[in-house]
């Protein structure tokens, strides 16, 4: 037997629901769909939920060149924590593997205010990265005229795995692998015009391999692996050309893989392909297969960009939008001939503004059952996005 309930008032939470599916010995799909929260907070341009949705943790501009840090309970939209102001940079703030504690930069805090900010050490890193799992953190320290010290810290201990230094760099990007046992920095040494990739291991702080990167090129995204594969990671100029990265760290090499020639966005699903979209009057989404080296689709909307999407944690859906539209679309399949299609938004969520205001970056929970899109219009708009499918007991 099949029903439709578009009130789900009338069954309650997803437990009275899971028993209604068992009572009835059938399956039920539950779509709750409906904006929780709106907090005023700013002009965001970086923000986490925890992992079931019931935090968010913001990076907001101040007034010059300051911004500042908060931690908000979505539920009910209140300030729990001001986690201070700093000078604007790139860092991020995010939430421990637990949920217990923030962290940004060289410090954590739990979440509950019991105790003071935890520090690493007292200078101002300049970059900083976490590995997928959320259990290890590396932090660079960049000097002028003095070697760039780059320290790795466990995340459930907050006690130092390993230190080593690098000479003085005028830039430096890092990140790390999805279990934290490998890292890459990507730095331009000091008076140098040549851009260098190293990995390490964040154990030893010891450095496996090395490459220097083309002399032509001023800048580079920061560098992000794969969230599937420990050893893929993603290398892009600015506007210019895309690779992948391929790490064999028993032979100590690293492969550059040409991707496409020119590109505005790139980024990992979170099943591990590659989308990235390219310049033009329509813009196009592509998705790239690192195991088969080649595209297998590619999108485009007359409706809406399709320019920078953000991903749902499970990969099946993600968010688009620009200054008139915000959707959650369904993630397309790949396509056999990996020609060019129109995005289907027939079974979209809109979560577009009032203000037609653009986004200016999403947060996800774990569970895939809530999302946080900051606004221009200085709003982070919450949602229910639940798309849970319940099953009878056998």
């Amino acid at each position: 037997p099949c029903w439709s309930v578009t009130n789900m008032d009338e069954l309650g939470d997803l437990g009275a629901l899971a028993e209604f599916a068992e009572d009835q010995g059938c399956e039920v799909e539950a779509r709750s769909r409906g904006m929780e929260t709106c907090i005023v907070v700013g002009k965001v341009y970086a923000c986490e939920l925890s992992s079931d949705g019931s935090l968010l943790v913001t990076k907001a501009a101040e007034k010059g060149d300051l911004m500042s840090l908060s931690l908000w309970e979505v539920a009910s939209g209140r300030e729990l924590l001001s986690l201070g102001t700093y000078y604007f940079s790139s860092l991020l703030p995010f939430f421990t593997a637990d949920d217990q504690h923030v962290a940004f930069g060289n410090w954590v805090r739990p979440v509950d205010g019991s105790s003071e900010i935890i520090s690493f050490a007292n200078q101002n890193p300049t970059a900083t990265a976490r590995s997928g799992d959320k259990q290890i953190v590396v932090v660079c320290y960049a000097r002028p005229r003095l070697p760039q010290v780059v320290e790795c810290y466990s995340l459930k201990t907050f006690s130092l795995l390993s230190s080593f230094q690098t000479p003085e760099v005028s830039s430096t990007s890092v990140g790390l692998n999805i279990d934290g046992t490998l890292g890459v920095l990507l730095t331009r040494p000091h008076l140098n015009v040549t851009h260098q990739l190293s990995v390490f291991r964040s154990d030893t702080g010891t450095v496996v391999a090395s490459v220097e990167l083309p002399t032509h090129v001023t800048s580079y995204r920061p560098v992000v692996f794969s969230p599937v594969s420990p050893g893929v990671l993603l290398l892009g100029e600015f506007s210019d050309r895309l690779y992948l990265v391929r790490i064999n760290v028993a032979g100590a090499s690293l492969e550059l893989e040409a991707i496409a020639d020119h590109h505005v966005m790139a980024k990992f699903t979170p099943t591990g392909l590659l989308a990235y979209a390219t310049p033009g009057l329509l813009f196009q989404l592509h998705f790239w297969c690192p195991e088969a080296h080649r595209r297998i689709l590619t999108v485009e909307s007359q409706a809406i960009s399709v320019r920078n999407p953000y991903f749902t944690p499970d990969g099946e859906r993600f968010i688009v939008g620009d200054e008139r539209h915000v959707r959650l679309v369904d993630t397309p399949t790949p396509a056999p001939d990996a020609h060019t299609h129109e995005l289907a938004l027939t079974n979209s969520m809109d979560l577009s503004s009032p203000s037609l205001s653009g986004v200016l970056c999403v947060a996800f929970s774990s569970n895939c059952c809530v999302a946080a899109v900051a606004h221009q219009d200085r709003r982070v708009r919450v949602w229910r996005i639940d798309r849970c499918l319940v099953k009878a007991a056998a």
